[in-house]
């Protein structure tokens, strides 16, 4: 156990190394998998959340690897961006067809959508008749366009400017089947001001007492904290994968956040790696690469599993 505990991620993967790891999957046998949706309704601030998941698993669950530690192997994965589950179905499939791990990829509440079985939105982010893109909290629930304003927002033109797209069309017919949309972002960049108006907002119309308001504004402000108090489990080892053409979740980036994970308490295991090619979608293909970078992220994150990386 301690020899494995020790392994080390390479700091550095080189172009040749990712394009050796794409061979070297692509190669192995494929595991017959059944992909099936598990779809839940939670409730929570007296109203109702559709959950949508899908879950990855071998055929034969006999299949599935143990790791160091003697349990089953299994991968929750997250997408990010304005995308859904679909955006992580590239890197899904081969942990569980290449290495038999079980995964359940999870979608943003409100991002999945309910209403068509093929899981893929209609239509365009914006409609001519004034109309746009709204969350999907539950199956039943609409926000129908009496319910919201659409505002324009160019504080951030200096940065960013106006993106108008001349050679992109055939990628956004496919693009724009996913979600498109964000709710959620004041949780992810830790905006603290937004997260407490949300908790008063939420308090004010459940009509909690002060002291309830209060509880419920720290617990909002815990959720881009680490868990604390009696009990409370450590943030696990973090292992950060980063294509060298990624313009969005940069190395830099990661290398600067190192000093505030230092900060927590305890401070978790961190480590950042460099692949030697690839963007921040994993799936982007080019010659090489048919499935991208994803085939050797998968790889990595096996090695990383099975060798007891992110044992506490």
């Amino acid at each position: 156990m301690s020899s494995q505990s020790s392994w080390e991620p390479a700091p550095v993967v080189s172009r040749a190394e990712v394009l050796k790891l794409h061979d070297d999957v692509t190669a192995m046998p494929d595991i017959p998998i059944n992909v099936r949706e598990d779809i839940f309704r939670i409730h929570a601030l007296e109203m109702d959340w559709d959950i949508g998941v899908v879950v990855y698993e071998p055929k034969d669950i006999m299949r599935i690897p143990a790791g160091p530690d003697g349990q089953r192997v299994g991968a929750f994965l997250i997408h990010g961006g304005v995308s859904d589950y679909k955006s992580v179905d590239c890197i899904a499939r081969p942990l569980s067809e290449k290495f038999g791990i079980k995964v359940a990829s999870m979608t943003f509440p409100g991002r999945f959508y309910l209403l068509d079985p093929s899981r893929d939105w209609p239509g365009d982010v914006e409609n001519s008749d004034g109309s746009a893109r709204t969350p999907l909290w539950t199956k039943d629930t609409h926000i129908t366009k009496d319910q919201y304003e659409i505002a324009q927002d160019s504080s951030k033109r200096q940065d960013y400017g106006t993106l108008v797209s001349l050679a992109a069309f055939e990628r956004w017919e496919t693009s724009k089947r996913r979600p498109n949309f964000k709710a959620e972002d004041f949780v992810h960049k830790n905006s603290v001001k937004a997260l407490e108006a949300a908790a008063r907002a939420a308090a004010a119309r459940l009509k909690l007492s002060q002291k309830d308001t209060d509880a419920l504004v720290q617990r909002y402000l815990g959720y881009t904290r680490e868990l604390s108090g009696p009990g409370a489990r450590p943030v696990p080892p973090f292992l950060s994968l980063h294509g060298i053409n990624d313009d969005t979740v940069t190395l830099a980036r990661c290398d600067r956040s190192l000093a505030l994970f230092a900060n927590l308490n305890p401070a978790p295991k961190v480590r950042c790696v460099s692949i030697g090619t690839g963007v921040h979608t994993w799936s982007y293909t080019e010659s090489e690469l048919p499935h991208g970078i994803a085939t050797p992220v998968a790889k990595l994150w096996h090695d990383a599993i099975t060798n007891g990386f992110f044992l506490p």
